[in-house]
């Protein structure tokens, strides 16, 4: 005989149906069963089933599904759901296990350890090649020599980013949380995506640093962002004092083909 089972409802549409209860106070939901071990099971007759296991020994707790095919369990993976609060937008990782870093301009070379973030809080050199990142310039003196002015906001390198070395660098490393970049800016933002920019190079003229908005040029900064070597920035020009947001899908430097010497720094959120 076939058959369907309801609860809460008289018309069940599959073997079993369950509806919420008219009962606010109702305890809806289903509780499979919780154990403490997997199941000592190894039969085609028990694929499929799935148990929860509350994590008192050695096991992980979690919902576990049998795989009769490859005679194993397998556990539900939960996804990843991003709850970073960005408290500072300035530093979004926050100070959680800070660790100083002092990089003399006879390091050459710096790569950002696994699971870290890297902020450079200053850079001290009279002149020369410029700082770069993964091989874009980022910075280029004078910075912090006689009158001239040192960062505002902080330069944020991710796992894995390549620093390269030319002048003497202070900054810190902390967990990582966000998503730091440094592109050119032929750049897209990401769908779902806030790109939170900290800083700005500009090799040369035209000054200033457009997005595209409907192929229109709009102008959110007038210098030369990070590059004192222009001899008009080096004593006036202290970078970007507060930072720049752009939305998802924005575009930089699509109607400008100069754009490709311009370099920004920053990091990405999820757009909620």
């Amino acid at each position: 005989m076939l058959s369907q089972v309801g609860i809460n409802s008289s018309t069940p549409n599959a073997t079993l149906d369950i509806h919420q209860g008219v009962d606010s106070t109702a305890k809806d939901g289903v509780l499979l069963p919780v154990l403490d071990a997997l199941p000592m099971v190894n039969s085609a007759v028990h694929d499929g089933l799935l148990v929860y296991i509350n994590g008192s020994t050695s096991l992980e707790s979690g919902y576990y599904l049998y795989n009769a095919s490859t005679a194993t369990w397998e556990r539900l993976q939960r996804k990843t759901i991003n709850t970073t609060v960005v408290q500072n937008y300035q530093y979004p990782d926050g100070f959680t296990s800070l660790q100083p870093v002092v990089l003399p301009n006879t390091t050459n070379t710096y790569t950002v350890p696994a699971g870290k973030n890297f902020y450079i809080t200053n850079i001290m050199f009279p002149s020369g090649p410029s700082t770069q990142i993964n091989g874009l310039p980022i910075a280029q003196g004078p910075f912090n020599f006689d009158s001239t002015q040192g960062f505002t906001s902080p330069l944020i390198l991710g796992s894995g980013d390549i620093l390269t070395v030319n002048h003497n660098i202070n900054g810190f490393l902390v967990d990582a949380k966000v998503e730091p970049i440094t592109v050119d800016a032929t750049y897209t933002i990401p769908t779902g995506k806030l790109f939170v920019v900290l800083g700005y190079y500009r090799l040369g003229a035209p000054i200033g640093l457009n997005v595209d908005q409907g192929g229109a040029a709009i102008r959110i900064a007038d210098d030369f962002g990070n590059n004192h070597a222009i001899a008009q920035s080096a004593l006036h020009n202290t970078g970007l004092s507060l930072l720049l947001v752009f939305d998802e899908n924005t575009v930089f430097g699509s109607a400008y083909g100069n754009f490709t010497f311009t370099t920004l720094n920053g990091y990405l959120i999820d757009k909620q």
